[in-house]
C-alpha cells in the first residue's frame, strides 16, 4: 500500500487539532506502515513541545510606557490667535473716533471769546454757559468713546487673545 505522505501543513494542522476526519485517517494509516513520515511528525512534535514550554518574551517596561503615554496623552493642536484682525479693528474705530471728534470741535462753531474772562455773571450762569459750549459735547464724546474702547479691550478683546 504505497500512500501519499502528508503536507507539512497538513501535519500542524493534525498537531493543532484543527485536521479534517479524513486526514487524521490518512496520517494514522502513514504512522504505522511509513517510517520517515513516522519520524518527520516526531520532529514536528517534539518542535511543538519545545514551543510551549518557551516563556513568552515581554517588552521592556520603558517600552510599554511610552506606548501608553502616546495613547493617554491627547494631542492638542496649538492655535495661534490672529492678532491682527482686532488691532485692525481698533485701529478703524480710533480713526472713526478721531475724525467725529476732529470734525465736531473745528467746524467753526468755537467762542471766540474765552468764556472765563465773561464779566460779572454768577457761578451757576458760568456754569451752564460753559456745559452749553460747542467744546464740551465733542470732549464728552472723546471721553465715551475711549471709555467705550477700554470695554472693548476688556470683555471682548482680551478673551479673544487669551483664547
Amino acid at each position: 500500500m504505497d500512500m501519499k505522505p502528508l503536507s507539512e501543513e497538513q501535519m500542524w494542522d493534525i498537531i493543532d487539532r484543527v485536521a479534517t476526519p479524513e486526514i487524521i485517517c490518512q496520517h494514522a494509516a502513514l504512522l504505522q506502515h511509513d517510517a520517515t513520515y513516522e519520524k518527520t511528525f516526531d520532529t514536528l512534535m517534539l518542535l511543538q513541545t519545545q514551543l510551549l514550554q518557551l516563556d513568552l518574551e515581554q517588552p521592556s517596561m520603558r517600552f510599554t510606557q511610552n506606548v501608553i503615554e502616546k495613547v493617554a496623552a491627547p494631542t492638542k493642536a496649538t492655535i495661534k490667535p490672529d492678532r491682527a484682525f482686532p488691532l485692525l479693528i481698533m485701529l478703524l474705530l480710533g480713526l472713526c473716533i478721531v475724525t467725529i471728534v476732529g470734525i465736531l470741535i473745528y467746524n467753526g462753531n468755537a467762542p471766540t471769546q474765552p468764556i472765563a474772562f465773561l464779566p460779572n455773571i454768577s457761578l451757576s450762569e458760568k456754569l451752564s454757559t460753559i456745559l452749553s459750549s460747542p467744546l464740551v459735547m465733542p470732549i464728552f464724546l472723546a471721553i465715551n468713546a475711549g471709555l467705550a474702547l477700554m470695554a472693548v479691550d476688556k470683555w471682548i478683546l482680551k478673551n479673544y487673545f487669551q483664547k
